[in-house]
């Protein structure tokens, strides 16, 4: 009988060899509600994605900071964070790395 291999889909990864080097995924998040911060608590989590911009048109830089650090359900974050303007553009500092925010 001969036994044959299941092929790869699209969106199942491949393993990576020794050689293989995998680069973190740019993620922008729209919203940044209940939802949008428990996706991004994840996302700073995980090494295999990179948070590039958050878009909130509701909710100051201030705030955004307030609601990520004191979250009632999910606890205080874990890491630091901290506010930038440079150019006109805010930021977000999570852990020492600028998130761009949008309003």
């Amino acid at each position: 009988a001969q036994r044959l291999e299941p092929k790869m889909g699209p969106c199942q990864a491949k393993e990576a060899g020794p050689a293989t080097e995998v680069m973190p995924v740019p993620i922008g998040i729209n919203g940044f509600g209940r939802i949008g911060r428990l996706v991004f608590r994840a996302a700073i989590a995980n090494p295999a994605v990179d948070v590039k911009a958050v878009n909130d048109p509701f909710m100051d830089l201030e705030y955004m900071v307030y609601q990520l650090k004191y979250d009632s359900v999910h606890l205080r974050f874990a890491g630091t964070i901290t506010t930038k303007s440079e150019g006109g553009k805010e930021f977000l500092v999570v852990n020492g790395k600028d998130i761009q925010i949008f309003h």
